[in-house]
């Protein structure tokens, strides 16, 4: 394949006392520094910790990051003056209450909003890159919006972050315009469908297969392999799938039980 997936390096700030006891100028350093897991590259955080906190917000990136994760799921929404947010629905009803949908609220609105439950602002875009910079990578979902597709681009490229994306999309157009973007950037296909299944196989820019329902079977992990792509299966959080899961070679897969399925990992992973 001609893009590696490897772990990011920890960009961290410390000090050192007299007594050799680490000092951290913030949490946030203090969180970045705790070691990532040796098996984080196959484990990717969806939505963050996106059950256990609430989903895509500081408070699930930063659990999934203390649990060893180094691969964070961003789903994009658009406001409606072109500002790009964190948030798997289109609307924000799920998290706040509010149901008036993203593409018609302007950023000023969206700032304002809270989650119910803990009181957590819905992040932009650009503020989670601030956040973590390069100690992780970003596994970003582009939605059908050209618009959004040229925000995400400048936003990468404004923070440097071309090498800690991973770009993924149900819709194979997209991912063929980041190929001319982005050639270098692992791309990521979102498939349910066989006949897609089929056809992903063939495409150069496609490096990445993801599958799930019915196709998420060893001989499509062996056919993945052979045609020189990653294989990676949404959304796995029971504790049979994720062994199954890691047991037939998947490369990486999404969970929304970050801590569960690294622990698993250990156990049953074999190379």
């Amino acid at each position: 394949m001609k893009k590696r997936m490897i772990l990011s390096s920890l960009l961290v700030s410390l000090t050192l006392c007299s007594c050799g006891v680490r000092q951290y100028e913030s949490e946030l350093d203090r969180l970045l520094a705790r070691p990532a897991s040796p098996y984080a590259a196959h484990v990717f955080s969806h939505q963050g910790s996106g059950i256990e906190e609430c989903s895509e917000t500081f408070a699930a990136y930063d659990l999934a990051i203390s649990y060893g994760s180094r691969y964070l799921e961003q789903d994009l929404q658009m406001s409606s003056d072109g500002v790009l947010y964190c948030c798997h629905d289109a609307t924000p009803k799920g998290l706040t209450g509010v149901e008036t949908p993203f593409s018609e609220m302007s950023s000023q609105e969206i700032d304002e909003l809270r989650t119910t439950l803990d009181k957590q602002c819905i992040p932009r875009l650009s503020a989670v890159f601030e956040r973590y910079g390069k100690a992780v990578t970003y596994v970003v979902e582009l939605r059908q919006n050209e618009n959004m597709l040229d925000a995400f681009v400048q936003l990468t490229q404004k923070y440097g972050l071309e090498d800690q994306v991973i770009v993924q999309s149900f819709d194979l157009s997209q991912l063929q315009q980041m190929e001319g973007l982005f050639p270098d950037m692992p791309k990521l296909f979102l498939c349910s469908d066989s006949s897609l299944f089929e056809e992903a196989l063939h495409l150069s820019y496609v490096d990445i297969i993801g599958v799930s329902g019915g196709l998420f079977t060893q001989d499509n992990c062996d056919r993945a392999h052979a045609a020189g792509k990653q294989f990676n299966v949404f959304v796995v959080n029971y504790t049979s799938s994720i062994r199954t899961a890691i047991e037939m070679g998947a490369d990486s897969y999404f969970t929304d039980f970050t801590g569960k399925a690294l622990m698993l990992e250990e156990l049953y992973r074999k190379n």
